[in-house]
């Protein structure tokens, strides 16, 4: 089974937590029928598409059918005994100019006459913009396997991005953004959504595709989590390698650490790409090797991925037609692209021709390192005059345990040589630790320090290590390099070894509050002198063994059991438990007794039931936790006793409402925390002690379905989990709270196919009661919150998260976001000193500005087509502030103003028509009391005309007196302000409010 069907952080991360059951991949044996196909289609599963490179099918279920399904998978009788080999998460994995193809010597490659000509590479991504000048005449076949409507269209751009890095003919740019091979053809596969997502079988089906055409090369920019190679999208590319000589050149990944290289990047036969910058420094988002788990070399190779310039989609941000993006996903159709110019040079080569030519030629980079580089940088110069072929194209010499008693271990290094004369050429392996300290002698040997490959001939060396030489511990790394006598010609093959720091064995028994073996518990044992975590994975009948480096660990741990009644999970039981302090000098064996384990009580004044709940512990910085609704499962935890200086803690996060049927409803939102698991873990909720909200939910001209949460933020947390429910606006609601030093972030969100939109606060609260309205017109223009200023400066970058729909009340930060539709369009242009910075087509953005102090202007537009809106349909505003360079570590809020409005509405955000109806002004983010300028104009015919009314300055703020029409219609509103610094700000929202004769 795989084990991230279990792993419920990872679901989470993959969008998986509300999408109903999980989306499977059954692999069956070779040679064997099908005995699930029945049973599953009993109860509901359908086999949606055929993997034949994995031997699989790809099943979906019904809602409400999981449990029956897991059911017939757990059958021995027709499942594993049966001929299933396997059942995989269908997961979900994601896509991540001239200079660099100077960089990578393109320019001489075609000088040399290898432009690629003849040769086809797929681009197996999110599709392409069939209208790009770049892509004309270049894309022979394009195929979708998504399910998008509109065929192989990229929506997202990251795939036309792609394609024109690979083979794009630079038309839009008179050459000068071509490809690595401007004269080779593409066949574009949409494996990807217009949201960037790539579910498993998609891809899969994709390369099979790929594979069948003929292509010589393809290239997936995508991946999801680290992987050793199993998973199901390496092992396609492994048999599909195998079966039709394919090269699959892939996208290391972007996690940035070390043994992080992506699914499918880590399979045997992918061309794992890392990303180094356009001064051969290694990008800062790589991916690093050596391979998670058996220590394999990866990457392979690097080629430029940082801030590349190729084609933008069309309809994706502006009118320029080109873009620059960064990221692995942009190193690695550098390389596709040189393997098209390779597979045109040499038409009979295949995948390990290929693979071995390029990183053979590639550019060992000072100070990066294999686990960075792989043998080296790109150099298709270099490439296209190879002529000596090493296979292996890396070499793994293996993981070696402690205590390091093993025999020496040989692998064999063999040269093979396509030119008509012998090649004369010394060896040299210089292997080093990660932080750059040689490896000790006698750890690696070669056999030769000179050999000579006859003409159209072959020659084999050894490299041996010898784990017993064990001054140095860890992976330790290098390039065999085989340099002619001449000089000219280098070629690089990248080795490594893993000798296991001094480690044990830690055994675990897990068992439940009843008593029974924990089937699979979720255990972290964290090492109290580093601080590094370790996930453990559960074994049979509860048994677990980790093998661990020596040092003081604390184990954490959430224990689960289930009932079932007719293959439905109907209730169960959590059990939160701890060992700490255990000294891993030898192999050592603990329990984790859930049997001790007392409840997780809540009391409360009200009647309730529980909608959600968390149930977390922490060492550190290391947390895990257990989510539990839907069904009833009960909590609980074993008493920890003094954490001493483990730093344990505990809480208890339950959403609590009211029972079905009552008449006004209400909810609680509360946090039990102690340090250590305690020894009667009871919150008491006393109404008298609780923040008592009354939280009025307005709505904008219309009735509208959104999503109110809420989350507690404890000081020792980085982050929190929040439940979000349901809420039908206009309406009313009850919500009581914990108090103390917590930090509870609330927000209403309104979201579909097309857009969302996001008001949040954070704040925390005292006992006692209050009212809070949300969504109320009139809207006016905020700067959000103290917590989230709606523009920060970093250094030299301004984050500008303009308010431009600010409700009525009190501050909140306003996210819009459109999903590649019209529901919102908007543009942000930031300019210094009158001179413009750059302009993105998004509500704000990042922006990259000059060092020093200046003047600023942000100007925004922005409009709005909404189901849950009919008001601010249109907004354009423009803000001046001053700004200078931000040192630290911490970034500061700007100076922005913006103008708010208040005013007696209804729940709809309406007024009456046909009154005189005052209207209140208040400038958000004045540093000073009152403002220096403020100015009023108001328009009933959606901003044909405009009528300036005068602004009356007041204690509180400003108001001013309108004069409504008496017919049902809509007020826009146009307002200036300036404050004594000199900042300011000029808006105008159209239907800010409605008026009403009803």
């Amino acid at each position: 089974m795989d084990e991230r069907l279990f792993d419920v952080t990872g679901l989470l991360e993959q969008g998986f937590g509300d999408a109903g059951p999980l989306p499977l991949i059954v692999s069956y044996e070779s040679g064997v029928d099908r005995p699930l196909a029945d049973p599953l289609s009993a109860v509901g599963a359908e086999v949606v598409r055929e993997l034949p490179s994995v031997g699989g099918v790809v099943v979906e279920t019904e809602s409400g059918s999981a449990a029956e399904v897991w059911e017939v998978l757990g059958a021995e009788q027709t499942t594993f005994a049966g001929g299933v080999d396997r059942v995989w998460l269908n997961g979900r994995a994601e896509v991540f100019d001239e200079e660099s193809n100077a960089q990578i010597g393109a320019p001489e490659a075609w000088e040399a006459g290898y432009s690629g000509a003849g040769a086809t590479v797929a681009v197996l991504d999110s599709g392409y913009d069939a209208e790009h000048p770049d892509l004309q005449g270049v894309v022979v076949e394009a195929e979708d396997f998504t399910g998008n409507p509109d065929g192989p269209h990229d929506g997202n751009g990251h795939g036309t991005h792609v394609a024109a890095t690979v083979a794009g003919t630079g038309a839009a740019s008179d050459g000068a953004h071509r490809g690595v091979a401007p004269d080779a053809s593409l066949i574009v596969g949409k494996v990807c959504d217009d949201y960037g997502y790539c579910t498993d079988d998609a891809v899969i089906a994709g390369m099979e595709w790929a594979a069948e055409q003929g292509v010589a090369a393809a290239n997936l920019s995508l991946g999801s989590g680290p992987s050793d190679g199993t998973d199901p999208l390496s092992v396609a590319v492994n048999t599909l390698t195998e079966q039709s000589g394919t090269l699959y050149v892939i996208a290391a990944g972007n996690f940035g650490a070390e043994e992080s290289v992506s699914s499918p990047a880590a399979a045997d036969a992918a061309l794992a790409v890392a990303s180094v910058t356009k001064t051969d420094e290694l990008s800062d988002f790589s991916s690093r090797g050596p391979r998670f788990g058996d220590k394999a070399i990866k990457p392979d190779i690097a080629a430029p991925g940082s801030d590349i310039i190729s084609a933008r989609a069309g309809g994706t941000t502006d009118n320029d037609p080109y873009t620059s993006l960064s990221g692995t996903s942009m190193a690695s159709p550098h390389v596709a692209g040189a393997a098209a110019v390779l597979a045109a040079q040499h038409p009979e080569w295949q995948a390990d021709e290929l693979k071995a030519a390029l990183t053979g030629s590639s550019v060992p980079l000072d100070g990066i390192g294999v686990t960075g580089q792989g043998s080296g940088r790109l150099d298709l110069a270099a490439a296209v005059s190879a002529e000596v072929l090493a296979s292996p194209s890396s070499l793994s010499l293996g993981a070696f345990p402690y205590p390091h008693d093993q025999e020496p271990a040989t692998r064999e290094l063999t040269y093979t040589n396509t030119g008509t004369e012998d090649a004369v050429f010394d060896l040299t392996f210089d292997a080093a630790g990660a932080d750059g300290t040689p490896a000790p002698d006698g750890l690696f040997s070669l056999s030769a320090e000179q050999i000579t490959v006859p003409a159209g001939g072959e020659t084999t060396v050894e490299l041996t290590v010898d784990p017993s030489a064990n001054a140095q511990l860890g992976f330790l790394s290098g390039s065999v390099l085989a340099t002619s006598t001449d000089g000219d010609t280098t070629v690089s093959t990248a080795a490594g070894a893993f000798l296991e720091p001094e480690s044990y064995d830690l055994s675990i028994e897990a068992t439940t509050q009843s008593g029974t073996p924990a089937e699979f518990p979720a255990i972290a044992a964290v090492n109290r002198e580093t601080g590094d975590s370790t996930m453990i994975d559960p074994g049979a009948e509860g048994n677990i063994t980790a093998r661990l480096p020596a040092g003081l660990y604390d184990v954490i741990a959430h224990l689960g059991e289930y009932a079932e009644e007719d293959g439905e999970v109907i209730g169960g039981s959590m059990t939160a438990v701890a060992e700490l302090g255990i000294d891993l000098t030898s192999d050592t064996s603990i329990s984790l007794d859930g049997t001790q384990a007392v409840p997780v009580v809540v009391e409360t004044e009200r009647e309730t039931v529980t909608e959600r709940s968390v149930t977390e512990l922490f060492v550190g910085r290391t947390g895990i936790g257990s989510m539990v609704g839907d069904v009833q499962v009960d909590q609980f935890a074993v008493p920890s006793g003094d954490p001493g200086d483990s730093g344990l803690r505990f809480a208890y996060r339950p959403r609590l409402v009211a029972p079905e049927g009552t008449a006004e409803p209400y909810g609680y939102n509360l946090i039990l925390h102690d340090a250590g698991i305690p020894e009667s873990p009871i919150l008491e909720a006393n109404d008298a002690d609780l923040s008592i909200v009354q939280n009025d939910y307005h709505a904008q001209g219309v009735a509208a379905e959104g999503h109110r949460g809420s989350a507690g933020i404890l000081p020792e947390d980085d982050l929190s989990v929040g439940f979000g429910s349901p809420i039908e606006v206009p309406t009313h609601r009850l919500e009581l709270f914990s108090t103390g030093d917590i930090r509870w972030l609330e927000s209403l969100t309104f979201i579909n196919v097309e857009a969302s939109e996001d008001y949040s606060t954070e704040k925390t609260h005292e006992p006692g009661d209050s009212t809070v309205t949300w969504n109320s017109a009139p809207l006016g223009v905020g700067v959000g919150t103290e917590a989230n200023p709606a523009g920060q400066r970093l250094g030299d970058e301004i984050l500008l998260n303009p308010g431009v729909i600010a409700p009525s009340g009190d501050p909140v930060s306003y996210y819009g976001e459109s999903f590649g539709t019209s529901a919102i369009v908007a543009s942000t242009t930031l300019s210094k000193d009158g001179e413009v910075i750059e302009t993105q087509e998004t509500l704000g953005g990042l922006f990259a500005v000059p060092s020093g102090d200046g003047v600023f202007t942000a100007d925004v537009t922005a409009t709005r087509d909404l189901p849950w809106s009919v008001y601010g349909t249109e907004i354009d505003a423009s803000w001046t502030f001053a700004s200078d360079t931000v040192d630290g570590e911490l970034p500061e809020g700007l100076p922005l103003l913006g103008v708010g409005f208040s005013g007696e509405v209804d729940e709809l955000g309406q007024a009456p028509a046909g009154v005189e109806y005052p209207l209140g002004l208040h400038v958000n983010g004045l540093a000073d009391d009152q403002p220096t300028e403020l100015t009023l104009e108001v328009s009933y015919d959606d901003g044909a005309t405009w009528t300036a009314v005068e602004v009356t300055s007041t204690e509180d703020g400003a108001t001013a007196l309108l004069t409504h029409p008496a017919e049902d219609g809509f007020v826009s509103l146009r307002a200036s302000a300036a404050d004594a610094a000199g900042n300011t700000v000029e808006q105008t929202m159209l239907r800010s409010y409605g008026i009403t004769t009803g």
